[in-house]
């Protein structure tokens, strides 16, 4: 098993194969979950590190033969419950077709496997196998809908420490006694991405926001929003019934200027956040303005 660090995450590869439902019991019993993939970024990342730790001489250890027999490794994206509607095993945040981490070439667009291609691969080289670049169904680095009773490597993810200066709460909801800095005048980034559920408990809690200096950052790809072909959109109210008026409205974020929660609003129904919710929670509800928050 080897491992690698990207931002808050600590990542697993483990080169027993195994099938896409044996690999997710495999990385729950690890402690974690199989990878779940928030933007192109972390998607580059995991690619170049298991290139460097996956030799072509193993690739016939860990290949998927409806996959254009080419080689892949299990994240955790699955459409088995619904087909067609691609979901991370561990979220259950949807994971959208436009995606710019889906295959695609001139025999083709992935997903296309319809009701027998359930898990989520990503390929180590280009398919179907030997094809150069562009020609085929995709290309290193991508993904391929491929069937789940085909064994391969997979990569788990686990959870690391957080920088101090951002709160979250266990699962029992106790504050974590980690000290802040509460004099530190440097910049800095918070990102937001999904939580696991969208409740408070979940939520990042951030403490002591600098409204000058510091900046909020929301990884909109992560939510399934193409901030190239549909930008993400937010509105601010005070109190939460106003937020959830304007919830009705197509705005895909809304800020509580008087309580400091920040909402994703998936809508997709005339009452509530649809499948969304609570995100953040701001301590003190600082204000919240272009020159401070910037979508990712």
């Amino acid at each position: 098993m080897e491992s690698w660090t990207f931002k808050n995450s600590l990542y697993e590869l483990h080169k027993t194969p195994k099938s896409f439902n044996a690999a997710i019991q495999a990385a729950n019993d690890a402690g974690g979950y199989l990878a779940e993939v928030n933007n192109s970024e972390e998607n580059n990342a995991i690619f170049q590190e298991i290139s460097r730790l996956v030799s072509t001489s193993e690739f016939r250890s860990t290949t998927s033969q409806d996959g254009g027999a080419s080689a892949y490794v299990w994240i955790g994206g699955t459409d088995q419950a619904n087909e067609g509607t691609w979901k991370w095993t561990n979220s259950g945040n949807a994971i959208a077709l436009s995606r710019s981490e889906w295959g695609s070439g001139a025999r083709g667009n992935e997903p296309d496997g319809g009701n027998f291609q359930n898990g989520l691969g990503l390929g180590l080289e280009n398919w179907p196998k030997g094809s150069s670049n562009g020609s085929g169904f995709g290309n290193a680095g991508s993904w391929n809908d491929i069937n789940t009773s085909s064994t391969l490597f997979y990569v788990v993810e686990k959870e690391i420490e957080i920088p101090k200066y951002v709160l979250t709460e266990t699962e029992t909801g106790e504050t974590p006694t980690t000290e802040e800095t509460t004099n530190d005048t440097s910049q800095k980034t918070f990102t937001i991405t999904p939580p696991k559920k969208f409740k408070k408990k979940s939520s990042k809690k951030i403490k002591n926001f600098n409204t000058e200096s510091d900046l909020l950052q929301i990884d909109s790809a992560s939510f399934g929003i193409d901030d190239i072909l549909d930008p993400a959109t937010a509105e601010q109210a005070k109190g939460k019934k106003a937020v959830k008026k304007l919830a009705k409205q197509d705005f895909d974020f809304l800020y509580d200027q008087k309580k400091g929660g920040l909402y994703f609003n998936e809508n997709g129904s005339d009452k509530g956040f649809g499948e969304g919710g609570i995100i953040a929670i701001l301590k003190g509800a600082p204000d919240l303005t272009s020159s401070n928050l910037e979508f990712i």
